[in-house]
């Protein structure tokens, strides 16, 4: 019985190192995009910059990345009183990003029916938000 259970416990510690050792912390940068289909206007964050978060090594996704999406998706049902679906845009060179935040703001103003508004970093900063959000996060976690 003991060498079953020092045989689990080891195989849990190297899942365990195994899971840890795909995660690196890097600097990213990211907006949002947030969309009420209910509504003729679509928001768009600014681009911000996002230190030290976490990246997983084999995919090089963002981890976490609902809790930047629900940040973007609550600011916006807060001021707005709708519902909204958001994505997340992302990317470890912010020069890629901006061209696919340009690209992304081209096809939303070529939309004749969706009317585009850029929500001002001095009201919604994605970095920012998100910690505080982390922060509520991990004190709900101990409670």
């Amino acid at each position: 019985m003991k060498q079953a259970l020092l045989a689990l416990i080891v195989a849990f510690s190297a899942v365990a190192q195994l899971h840890a050792g795909n995660e690196k912390q890097t600097t990213m940068y990211a907006f949002a995009y947030g969309i009420c289909f209910n509504d003729s206007v679509a928001y768009l964050s600014s681009v911000a910059r996002l230190n030290q978060v976490s990246v997983d090594g084999k995919t090089k996704f963002l981890n976490n990345r609902s809790i930047y999406v629900s940040a973007f998706k609550r600011y916006l049902e807060e001021k707005y009183s709708k519902t909204y679906t958001c994505a997340l845009f992302f990317s470890t060179k912010r020069d890629k990003l901006e061209k696919k935040y340009l690209k992304v703001k081209r096809i939303a103003q070529k939309e004749k029916t969706t009317r585009l508004m850029e929500v001002p970093i001095t009201d919604f900063d994605l970095s920012t938000t998100v910690i505080l959000d982390e922060n509520v996060q991990n004190e709900s976690e101990q409670k």
